[in-house]
């Protein structure tokens, strides 16, 4: 699926009943594997940024996830999805 086409599901799932952060994680599904339920639930606390400070970007939260679960290894790094 072309990245544009995942921001728009992206957006789809924000103007439903989803935050910024499981709008993300559920826009990549597919790729992660895992059940809606798991990744509505992981992304669950970071409405509005991280616990709702307004501090921390929720959708920037939700990619983050999205990288970390993409990545096999366990080892910290930065350029994963290349």
């Amino acid at each position: 699926m072309e990245m544009n086409d995942r921001a728009e599901q992206a957006v789809a799932y924000k103007h439903g009943d989803c935050n910024c952060a499981q709008a993300v994680l559920l826009a990549f599904a597919d790729e992660l594997g895992r059940p809606e339920e798991e990744l509505r639930a992981l992304g669950s606390g970071f409405g509005m940024g991280m616990g709702c400070t307004e501090a921390t970007c929720g959708a920037l939260c939700g990619a983050s996830m999205v990288m970390g679960l993409c990545n096999k290894s366990g080892k910290p790094t930065a350029a994963i999805m290349r």
